[in-house]
Order: structure tokens, then sequence, then C-alpha cells
């Protein structure tokens, strides 16, 4: 197996295992065993569960923060239009990795610090620091409503997470129902965005 592929699939199987027992409960041995190689190898690639970790966090922000930058840089849409363009790119995502908000939450509870101290190297709080500096600048030029940053990062992630993280609660029986209830759902959230920010 080529050097690329296997390590696609080391990736692939870590966020399985990640999601599934949490950072605590996932082993270098586990992750090992399910894409069929030996810890050596396994070393080879990736000497720490903390590198492995970073690794899978940043393969997952990399799908989206590109396209969410560029999406704040230009001046040419109306904020109304980014609202719905970042909505539809963090759904996507979501979508694509559906147990990533519950792993997420799941990992702030238990150990905060440790979480931040993870994703730190692959630059999140570097990429929210900017959007940070781009909703307030146009706050203060009167663009958008005057909006605790807080209130705006709650409502946003809020949104967005908590159909994911009651999944369960609402008995969706097909990966397809469950699609089709983040569709039904996405031009709410859309709709309570722009109210909150748009004039």
């Amino acid at each position: 197996m080529e050097n690329n592929i296997l390590e696609e699939k080391i990736i692939a199987v870590a966020k399985e295992v990640f999601i599934e027992k949490g950072f605590d409960g996932a082993s270098m041995s586990d992750i090992a065993a399910r894409v069929g190689i030996n810890r050596p190898t396994l070393h080879y690639y990736y000497r720490t569960k903390d590198k492995m970790f970073q690794a899978v966090f940043l393969s997952i922000i990399q799908s989206f923060i590109p396209k969410i930058q560029d999406v704040f840089v230009d001046d040419n849409k109306p904020f109304s239009e980014k609202i719905k363009i970042v909505v539809d790119t963090y759904l996507e995502v979501a979508k694509n990795n559906p147990y990533m908000p519950m792993f997420v939450m799941r990992e702030i509870n238990r150990n905060a610090k440790d979480f931040i101290k993870a994703v730190k190297p692959v630059y999140m709080d570097k990429f929210l620091n900017q959007i940070a500096i781009y909703l307030q600048s146009a706050m203060d030029k009167g663009d958008i409503k005057q909006v605790p940053l807080r209130i705006v990062f709650n409502t946003f992630y809020g949104l967005m997470s908590f159909p994911f993280l009651s999944k369960n609660l609402i008995f969706m029986e097909s990966d397809k129902e469950f699609n089709d209830l983040i569709d039904e759902w996405k031009p709410y959230m859309v709709d309570q965005m722009i109210h909150l920010l748009c004039k």
C-alpha cells in the first residue's frame, strides 16, 4: 500500500475510533489493528495519540476553513448571502461527519484545556479569531447589528450542533431521514442568523 494511501486510511480509521470511544478510550493498538498494520508502522506515521488526533481534526477543518475564509474576504456578496454560504458549508461538513459535534462536546466536557491544547496546532483558534475580527469590523462600520460576539458564536454553533447532538432523541430511522431533517432545518437556521445580525 502506498504511503499516502495508508496515511489516508489511518486518518479515516482514527476518526472512527476517536468518535466511537472518545480521546481517552481510543488506543493506538486498536487503531493499528483496525487499519491492519502493527503499532511500529502506526508510530512511523504518528508517534503519539495527540499527534494523530490533531491530524484527524485538521483533516476535517481543512475541508471547510478555506471556503469560509473566501466568503468573508469577498466584498461583493451581501452579508445575508455570506451567512447562507457559511451555513451550507458547515452543515455539509457536519453531515459528512455526523458524530463530530458530539465528539467535540464530549471532549470539551471531559477536559476543555486538553482539547484546546490538542487543536491549537491546527490553527483553529487563529481561524476563529479571524472571524471575530471580521465580524467586529463589520459591526463597527455599521454593516451589521452590534451583537456581542459570544452571542453570535453561541447562537451559530448551538443552531448548527443541536440537531446532531439530539439525533438519537428524535428517533431518525435512517441516514436519509436525518439528512432530510437537516435540509429542512437549514433555511430556519439561516433565517435566525440573518435576523440576529442583518439590519
